[in-house]
């Protein structure tokens, strides 16, 4: 058995609204507390290790959390990063809008993310995303990205989505060197210098892919290629190709009509894409880390499928 004493010392250790389980495990005589939390998914941006939760600009921004700066360290306040990012952005007439944070290691950590609002494309049916980190514990180096999509987690995974044309990332960091603030401003501009380029690339992209019609033996013959690729899993599959059919058609209950978009229904490469990322949305929910890699797999296919040939 173990003591109450013992399991009111573990629960404390963690994050009290995370936790969502706890259970007592026994192997091999050894007995083990198993802890189950709760993960915290905002856009682009998932809060999953035990002491990790969303916080306020107020609590991302306490002055008592900052370290002292050494001979060779300097901490970048979080607020002082934040403003940093907005105003590289206005200099690139950029607007940064629905930030989310969080943080982690009882406030050491803070990860975030924003949408670059006028940077839209497509008609606005693709978009571009900033995600961001700093500690103040010498875990991890500032680190932002751009991009179509970013991933930004507490378990330290950070990507970004990278056009397979051009290869623009849209990234830049530094360590908490003494000249940390001045090489992380030059660095953030020179990678948003790029965004012009990377915008084009994706509207390039997308256009094609709306301008290129598909029968239906073609649309199902991408989706069998995608499945061989290990772009979708072939459980998948048939997933895929029900919701590829089901956009050709008038949905025929209010359920359906719910998640049935008119601009969808054109038999074109686009629309076979969407196909795709709805099946996906449904693993993002169970699997974030390995959805948005798979994301990033299908992105990679497409454009090796309908824009190289």
């Amino acid at each position: 058995m173990v003591s109450k004493k013992l399991f009111t010392r573990v629960k404390k250790s963690f994050n009290p609204a995370r936790v969502r389980l706890f259970c007592v495990d026994k192997v091999l005589n050894e007995t083990k507390i198993v802890v189950f939390v709760r993960s915290i998914r905002m856009k682009g941006l998932m809060l999953d290790t035990p002491e990790s939760g969303s916080c306020t600009r107020a609590q991302a921004f306490a002055k008592n959390l900052i370290p002292q700066s050494t001979v060779t360290y300097k901490a970048v306040p979080n607020e002082e990063l934040l403003l940093m990012l907005n105003d590289a952005a206005r200099e690139h007439s950029l607007i940064l809008t629905g930030e989310s944070l969080g943080m982690d290691c009882k406030g050491n950590r803070l990860f975030g993310t924003y949408q670059i609002e006028n940077m839209d494309f497509f008609g606005g049916r693709a978009k571009l995303m900033m995600g961001f980190c700093n500690s103040y514990n010498k875990s991890l180096r500032i680190r932002v990205c751009f991009g179509g999509k970013v991933f930004v987690c507490s378990n330290m995974c950070f990507s970004h989505w990278t056009d397979e044309e051009t290869g623009i990332g849209g990234e830049a960091g530094h360590c908490h060197t003494t000249n940390v603030n001045k090489g992380l401003w030059g660095r953030l501009k020179d990678a948003l210098n790029t965004i012009d380029v990377f915008r084009a690339s994706q509207d390039r992209f997308y256009t094609t892919l709306a301008d290129r019609m598909l029968s239906q033996d073609e649309a199902y013959s991408a989706i069998i290629r995608a499945g061989k690729d290990n772009v979708v899993n072939s459980t998948r599959i048939l997933d895929v190709v029900k919701e590829w059919d089901s956009q050709d058609r008038f949905p025929d209950s209010e359920v359906e009509n719910e998640n049935w978009h008119p601009e969808f229904k054109r038999r074109n490469c686009f629309n076979l894409l969407n196909a795709f990322t709805e099946v996906e949305k449904k693993r993002l929910e169970r699997n974030p880390v390995t959805s948005n890699l798979g994301t990033l797999n299908l992105t990679n296919f497409f454009h090796r499928e309908f824009i190289m040939n």
